[in-house]
């Protein structure tokens, strides 16, 4: 697996569907991140999210604002900054149905692996202690491989994953390069 195709460089063209946030804070897309069971009046603060710049906060579906904080939902493509994206086009779109997530490199479900569960352990153990700096939102061990979702692959990502062996990490990125993704789309 090319892990390093799967990093966003600057001059990127992403586009993604996601919730946008407006607060104090700044601007802010957010991909499709578990939400808390309690809901809320509130805007909920993004979790998982980069700054966007250029985004609308009129065109956006299921628009909801509580004291000046606003959210809503939207599929946005714009242009990888290096820390953010500049929204170049944007449509409201409530959240599509629910497609399964898009792992990249994920085994073959018939084949025996070479690795022990040990192994699979320690590479989400590994996971687990860049929960917060590398934007992890969901992970487990998944029969003999591990999968696990994330905001983006970050140049770190994609050297460690590189040294594992082959089929034994599954991850879904949010934010890919757009060519990357619709290769992946055609592909599959």
């Amino acid at each position: 697996m090319d892990w390093d195709a799967l990093v966003l460089h600057p001059g990127d063209t992403v586009s993604a569907w996601g919730r946008l946030v407006r607060n104090a804070e700044g601007d802010w897309f957010e991909g499709p991140a578990p939400v808390p069971l309690i809901l809320a009046h509130w805007v909920r603060r993004p979790m998982h999210a980069v700054s966007v710049l250029r985004a609308s906060f009129v065109d956006i579906a299921e628009r909801h604002e509580y004291h000046g904080d606003i959210e809503g939902f939207a599929t946005v493509t714009g242009t990888w900054t290096g820390s953010e994206i500049w929204v170049r086009h944007q449509v409201a779109t409530a959240q599509p149905d629910e497609d399964p997530p898009m792992y990249r490199d994920r085994p073959p479900r018939t084949l025996r692996f070479h690795w022990t569960r040990r192994e699979a352990q320690e590479v989400r153990d590994h996971l687990h202690e860049h929960w917060d700096d590398w934007n992890i939102y969901s992970m487990g061990i998944i029969g003999d491989h591990v999968e696990a979702r994330l905001t983006r692959i970050l140049p770190g990502i994609a050297a460690w994953a590189a040294t594992l062996p082959p089929g034994i990490l599954a991850l879904d990125p949010w934010l890919t390069p757009a060519a990357v993704a619709s290769e992946a789309t055609s592909a599959a």
